[in-house]
């Protein structure tokens, strides 16, 4: 429960989100890209001495540039918006005042993006002043509360009938979001030689976690035995699948698609929660790409979070803490920024009881799973890797270098082709995340005499309105998930942290409907200006676009199982090398498949002769030494080379490997045989004749 007031302070009542803070939010905007432009912010390249290699190495591009970046001009963008959105909702503009001032806004935004640097910025000064004239002598609005949020800031209770009835509704949403769950179920009992593909999605994305899920089937441990990339019960969760559904490609189909499932579940169990109109779940299951269960149990860890900062339930706080560990251990990322959410949410509606039954439920969902690796002696080597992994990727492992906002400007004002929508998006969806924790933020004036006396206003103003709060951590999610997804800039890692960034627009969209009564005009013009800038920022055909092509893709499957017209063929090569190597191997061989084609070790019922199951996982030269040094104590007898596989990023074979492991492959294995596009290598030492190279 929120602490008792300081003696002789009034508790304030809770911020109105005014309309004008989209505009303040504007001009912020538009002064962090001239400031980027101006200042001569230049970073130099480090090399690691660790032996990583990616694009970004390769290019020499200072991947410590992002995290200063987002952090500064983040944190930044964050007060900027507070202040400017406090200062306006004390005085909330008539209509003729509000669009003049929008208007200009969205103006100086354009100005920064599409004109030179001089006179981009010449245009922000200039627009800065004239708002500044424009809001002292704006007329106000005569109601008082004309920009007031709507009488009550939660979503309607449900009665039982009607949870039900929700309930089922996004049950129903969420299996029209995921088709390969059907597909999964129609593919059940298919031989697995008619499920398999020669490409980079099923050798090594799904094959990893094959081969991973099989070696713990077999006795080993993350960090150990495998390299341990995500928390440890992500493939646990694979083998416990495989007990009930039976070990098969298509039970490990069916357990994505399951959660899947799961994770959209929980994802509008958490709109639900903040929306007030909840007809809007269906925009979000129209718009939001892409979403796996390594997000989704932070998103059910919050809706329990969520419900305790509402009632005070400890029962609510349990369950929160419970996902919050189950998060930790699927994928730490995630499940950190989920704990850092509940930190705050404590901070704000401190409860030591509620505290201590969320702390020791996220240690009842951890404790077993560590303790079973601390007594297999794995727990250190686990750990390492987990801990490991974001400061390899902070260092440049499978990195991509972030898209340049100061290179690519002036812009053009369509989005233009894939690569121009993509840079629009990379800064829009967190663009987005920074205005609505800025405005979310509590509006109150430091205090004169004592910091300790306005941080207590702070807390007593967050506290006294739950769903500002709930905004202000979704987006505090959004923009940590967000900086995990920098260590890959790409499309996919990009839409896998966009549900937050949809999630806040259509919380803004319902804000909006509530004051269409009072402001019909104002708020007429608050949806246009967001639908032009979801239009100019890509979002409309890229982020969005996406998500109406995952939910046209499943009405097409459903119809498709519909009529009975699903085949599995499966592919011939890999058919054929899997084949091969039954009938001329012994049971106690071991092969080793290169360079990413984990599933064949799935397929053929081997466990990896080292715990990197494909080449680009190994990172550093101590993990290329220690490959090498597995496979030189325990040679195998074949290694199967596919030319056909996927290089991640064109990076060369020999870059990858280093020279010493390349050497040791091509003077001691010679070509065996050539089998579906798949050359077989056998271990040959001292052979005159050596493998060719690839």
């Amino acid at each position: 429960m929120l602490e008792r007031a300081t003696p002789g302070m009034s508790q304030p009542r809770p911020s109105s989100l005014g309309l004008e803070a989209l505009g303040g939010g504007l001009m912020v905007a538009a002064f962090g890209v001239v400031l980027a432009r101006w200042l001569p912010l230049e970073f130099a390249y480090r090399p690691n001495t660790l032996g990583i290699l990616s694009v970004t190495t390769a290019l020499r591009y200072p991947t410590q540039q992002e995290s200063i970046l987002f952090l500064g001009f983040g944190a930044i963008g964050v007060l900027a918006v507070w202040l400017a959105s406090g200062g306006l909702g004390r005085r909330p503009l008539a209509l003729p005042a509000l669009v003049g001032f929008e208007a200009l806004a969205l103006g100086a935004l354009l100005a920064a993006l599409m004109l030179p640097t001089l006179p981009a910025g010449g245009v922000v000064i200039a627009v800065a002043v004239s708002l500044a004239i424009l809001v002292r002598r704006g007329v106000a609005e005569t109601t008082q509360d004309g920009a007031a949020s709507e009488t009550s800031n939660d979503a309607p209770d449900l009665e039982r009938g009607g949870f039900w009835a929700l309930a089922l509704s996004i049950v129903a949403l969420s299996l029209l979001r995921v088709p390969r769950l059907a597909q999964a179920f129609s593919a059940l009992g298919v031989p697995d030689s008619k499920l398999t593909r020669n490409g980079w999605v099923f050798l090594s994305e799904d094959g990893q976690h094959l081969a991973w899920a099989d070696a713990l089937a077999n006795g080993g441990f993350h960090g150990k035995d495998i390299f341990c990339l995500y928390g440890p019960l992500y493939d646990w969760s694979v083998v416990w699948a495989w007990k009930l559904f039976g070990r098969s490609v298509a039970g490990w189909h069916l357990h994505v698609g399951v959660t899947e499932v799961l994770a959209w579940v929980a994802f509008l169990g958490l709109a639900s929660l903040v929306l007030r109109r909840r007809w809007l779940l269906l925009p979000l299951v129209l718009f939001v790409p892409h979403l796996t269960l390594r997000v989704g149990l932070a998103f059910a860890s919050l809706v329990f979070l969520f419900r305790h900062g509402r009632n005070g339930g400890r029962g609510d706080a349990f369950a929160a803490g419970l996902l919050a560990g189950a998060a930790l251990l699927y994928s730490q990322e995630f499940g950190a920024a989920a704990v850092v959410c509940a930190a705050v949410l404590f901070a704000v509606r401190t409860s030591i009881p509620a505290i201590a039954a969320y702390a020791g439920a996220a240690t009842l969902a951890v404790a077993p799973m560590l303790l079973y690796y601390a007594h297999a002696d794995a727990l250190g080597p686990m750990l390492a890797d987990l801990v490991g992994y974001p400061s390899l990727l902070m260092a440049g492992f499978g990195n991509l270098p972030f898209p340049s906002l100061t290179a690519s400007l002036p812009w053009a004002l369509a989005p233009g082709g894939v690569e121009t929508r993509l840079l629009r998006e990379f800064y829009f969806l967190p663009a987005i995340l920074v205005v609505a924790l800025g405005v979310t933020l509590p509006r109150v004036a430091p205090h004169p005499r004592s910091p300790f006396i306005w941080f207590a206003r702070l807390r007593a103003d967050w506290a006294a309105d739950p769903r500002r709060l709930e905004l202000a951590l979704i987006a505090l999610f959004g923009l940590a998930a967000y900086r995990s997804a920098l260590g890959r800039s790409d499309q996919m890692h990009l839409y896998a942290v966009a549900a937050p960034s949809i999630l806040l627009l259509t919380a803004g969209v319902d804000h909006l409907l509530g004051l269409a009564r009072r402001r019909p005009g104002a708020v007429a013009l608050q949806l246009a200006l967001g639908a032009a800038l979801v239009w100019f920022g890509g979002l409309a055909t890229g982020t969005t676009g996406a998500g109406a092509f995952h939910l046209t893709n499943a009405v097409q499957t459903a119809e498709t199982l519909a009529r009975g017209e699903v085949t599995h063929r499966g592919d011939g090569s890999v058919n054929r090398v899997v084949a091969w190597l039954g009938a001329n191997s012994e049971a106690d061989d071991t092969f080793y498949f290169m360079p990413n084609d984990a599933a064949l070790y799935y397929l053929t019922g081997r466990i990896s002769p080292t715990r990197f199951v494909v080449s680009h996982q190994m990172v550093t030269d101590a993990h290329r030494a220690e490959a090498l040094a597995d496979l030189q104590a325990t040679p195998p007898r074949y290694v199967v080379w596919n030319d056909a596989g996927l290089r991640l990023d064109d990076i060369g074979d020999e870059a990858i490997l280093g020279p010493t492991f390349w050497a040791w492959l091509h003077t001691n294995y010679r070509s065996t045989a050539r089998v579906g596009g798949m050359d077989v290598w056998e271990w040959a030492p001292g052979e005159v004749d050596p493998a060719p190279s690839p």
